[in-house]
């Protein structure tokens, strides 16, 4: 089944004669316009490219429901030009991490910020099953701003949960405080684009057994060089002593 037929069976109203699927902006016009079938859910995208530094299986379409977009703007106060341009804020968003409360879903950090510069938030549902067909897909199931993110975070990674690292140089822009293996991990100084706990740590004993082996070694050829040295000087010294 390709992108069209998938969406076809989701929403065959919105796929149009010459076989194109109509944009997420159009969908949301026509939902402030009350022309969009609530029966149905939006279709963001025909595939799942902007989650590909997450996970591999790019083809599902993402999706997502009426009601949480309603919910979206009227809880969170982030109005529909906001959620239009989710799919674009995702790929360039600058980590993700797994859920703490549900296992398929994952919490992405955008690169946005809200009045208050709390940093805004994305959750995704990955590889669920819809409908008779049970076609796959993934699904926005939440847009927020998230205060205390860091305490999330650090809760996360105690738990050992999986990190994926997108485009982690702009973690500034968000301002949060991280412990300093955290903080480490989600560097760019840190070469796994994924990781756990249970590797950072690993990966940390590694490279300080590493550094501890080759400051032995630079002090064994110190010390061999100073007595060797010194034994020149020795020699020469006693060349120098007079005959008696």
């Amino acid at each position: 089944m390709d992108e069209i037929d998938k969406i076809k069976k989701i929403n065959k109203s919105i796929v149009k004669e010459n076989g194109t699927v109509e944009s997420f902006d159009k969908q949301l016009i026509e939902l402030i316009g009350g022309r969009y079938d609530t029966r149905f859910p939006m279709v963001v995208s025909k595939n799942s490219k902007c989650l590909n530094y997450i996970t591999k299986n790019d083809s599902n379409p993402i999706l997502i429901n009426v009601s949480t977009v309603i919910k979206i703007k009227e809880k969170h106060d982030i109005g529909y030009a906001f959620v239009s341009d989710c799919e674009q804020m995702i790929k360039n968003s600058i980590f993700a991490f797994d859920s703490l409360k549900h296992d398929t879903s994952k919490i992405i950090v955008l690169d946005e910020v809200d009045d208050e510069d709390n940093p805004i938030i994305a959750v995704v549902r990955l590889d669920k099953k819809m409908g008779r067909d049970a076609i796959q897909i993934n699904e926005i199931t939440s847009i927020y701003e998230k205060e205390r993110l860091s305490n999330l975070i650090e809760n996360t990674y105690r738990e050992n949960k999986c990190f994926y690292k997108n485009k982690t140089e702009h973690i500034r822009s968000i301002g949060f405080q991280l412990p300093q293996d955290v903080k480490y991990a989600l560097s760019t100084e840190y070469n796994r684009t994924s990781f756990k706990k249970s590797q950072v740590e690993e990966d940390m004993d590694s490279h300080l057994h590493r550094v501890k082996e080759k400051n032995i070694s630079n002090r064994m050829k110190e010390a061999k060089q100073k007595s060797s040295q010194q034994s020149h000087s020795d020699k020469i010294i006693s060349k120098k002593e007079p005959v008696r």
